[in-house]
């Protein structure tokens, strides 16, 4: 029988309840253990809202350099 994965719930298994990718995250948990796992997740992946806004504000800052850089390739080429 075909089963779904249990910790992504998107690829097919057949002898196993985890994927491989899956079987590898199950692994990382295991060696450093669910407190320090989730620890990390939050540290690395979950933002919060200084963090959300920092990030929004530095790549509209890269955005506008970047439009200003262009538009003075164009100047320059008009020239």
């Amino acid at each position: 029988m075909v089963f779904k994965c249990y910790l992504c719930s998107e690829n097919s298994v057949y002898l196993s309840f985890f994927c491989e990718p899956c079987t590898e995250t199950r692994r990382i948990l295991q060696v450093y253990g669910a407190e320090e796992t989730r620890n990390i997740i939050k540290r690395v992946c979950v933002r919060d809202n200084a963090q959300r806004s920092y990030k929004i504000s530095s790549e509209l800052k890269k955005e506008i350099q970047t439009h200003k850089a262009a538009g003075n390739k164009k100047e320059l080429k008009n020239i």
